[in-house]
Order: C-alpha cells, then structure tokens, then sequence
C-alpha cells in the first residue's frame, strides 16, 4: 500500500467511526462497561484487576480498561462521551488499517483497498 491508501482509509474510518463518537448519544449498557470499569481503576488505584461495582470484571484483557484509563485521566470523561468511545476509534482505525496491509500483500492493492 502507499501512504495515500493509509491516508485514504484513515480518513473515511475517521469520518465512519467518528460520527458515533461526536453524535453525543448515551453509552449503550455494553458499551459502558469499559468506562466504569476504567473509573474504578483510576479511583482505587489497581490497574492489574478491573473491577466492576467492587467485584473482579475479569471477561478480558484489562487493555481496553488501561487505554480508556488514560484517555479519561488525559481528557476527562466525566459528562463527556467522545474520551470514553477515542479508544474504540483508535482500535477500530488500526483493525482497518492492518487487514488493509495484510490483504494488499496477499491479493493485491485493489483488494486492500476494498
């Protein structure tokens, strides 16, 4: 791929995920878990266990907790959605960005792209 594909891709992923993460609409419930988990560990201090209420949440790698985390502790998510829904958009440009690569490689540029 050249850069003007990984520009190309990034901005319609930007433009495609980003509309959710400025439309300012609620967290769904599934999509809240993530954030509350991540305030815990910001409030208590443990970022080896995320905890949900104050119970071990322990469904998956606590990496989305940690980015949230951050992101929050950078932005403040506190009334605000777009810091909570930043590091899905982040995973989601490099999902994009890295199938695009993989399938360039594989079946060719115009299949990359598409």
């Amino acid at each position: 791929m050249e850069r003007r594909d990984f520009v190309l891709l990034s901005l319609f992923c930007a433009g495609l995920f980003g509309l959710g993460m400025l439309s300012g609409g609620e967290l769904a419930w599934s999509e809240a878990v993530v954030p509350q988990t991540a305030r815990m560990m910001l409030g208590d201090g443990d970022w080896m266990i995320p905890k949900r209420g104050h119970a071990p949440w322990l469904e998956g790698a606590p990496l989305a907790q940690w980015l949230t985390a951050s992101v929050w502790s950078l932005f403040g998510g506190e009334g605000r959605i777009w810091p909570l829904r930043l590091p899905s958009l982040l995973y989601s440009l490099g999902t994009v960005l890295l199938t695009a690569t993989l399938a360039t490689r594989w079946f060719g540029r115009v299949c990359g792209l598409l």
